[in-house]
């Protein structure tokens, strides 16, 4: 059950994968209440990217984030120039801070920031790492191209779908135009494709890395 109580991460390889992965879902879930952090591995490749920042934080301010927070800044598509060990070690930091209910990690994708990404994010939640143990839930982009043996967790976003596209449309400097998958109405179609599965108007589905019964 998701509450006041409930505590959120989710791990973005870059600003807009948030929207896209999971928008629809954080919205729903901030509005029973939970607090989300988002933690962006990389904005811009050079000086500290001010516009990719900005839309950042409108869209998280859309969503419902409380907290965001970026690890490498510059280092978008140079995530392979630093040590895994220190992205782990970051990354580690910040699942410390709070004793998550759940966190939502990128799946690799075809892109070696999101490669890197998931692969540190699956080192940090690493078995005795840490002294509180998440649900943990990868999240699919508008490249609804990977697969992976294991459950599938769905999520009704039919009341915060317009948000998640909403958020998405936040990042001008990075959207395109349909039919390219980096599209609003790309990210809409495929929550249609979703909804059709669990029999609602949008929805969004997650791999299960983890999941904890009460």
């Amino acid at each position: 059950m998701v509450d006041n109580t409930t505590k959120i991460l989710v791990i973005a390889p870059h600003a807009d994968d948030e929207s896209f992965g999971c928008g629809g879902t954080i919205a729903k879930w901030a509005y029973k209440g939970a607090y989300t952090h988002l933690v962006v591995m990389a904005i811009g490749e050079g000086c500290p990217d001010e516009i990719r920042y900005e839309e950042c934080m409108n869209a998280s301010y859309i969503l419902g984030i409380k907290q965001v927070t970026v690890l490498f800044n510059t280092y978008e598509a140079k995530l392979d120039t630093l040590a895994q060990k220190s992205i782990v070690t970051e990354l580690d930091r910040v699942i410390d801070e709070h004793p998550y209910s759940y966190i939502f990690i990128p799946y690799p994708s075809h892109h070696k920031d999101h490669k890197i990404t998931h692969e540190a994010s699956l080192a940090a939640l690493r078995l005795g790492a840490h002294v509180h143990i998440p649900n943990i839930l990868m999240y699919e982009y508008t490249y609804p191209d990977y697969s992976t043996p294991g459950g599938k967790f769905y999520v009704d976003i039919t009341g915060t779908c317009h948000k998640k596209i909403q958020a998405i449309s936040t990042y001008k400097s990075r959207i395109r135009q349909f039919p390219h998958p980096c599209s609003p109405l790309a990210a809409q179609t495929l929550a249609e494709m979703r909804g059709l599965a669990i029999q609602a108007n949008y929805a969004e589905m997650f791999h299960v890395i983890q999941m904890i019964g009460d």
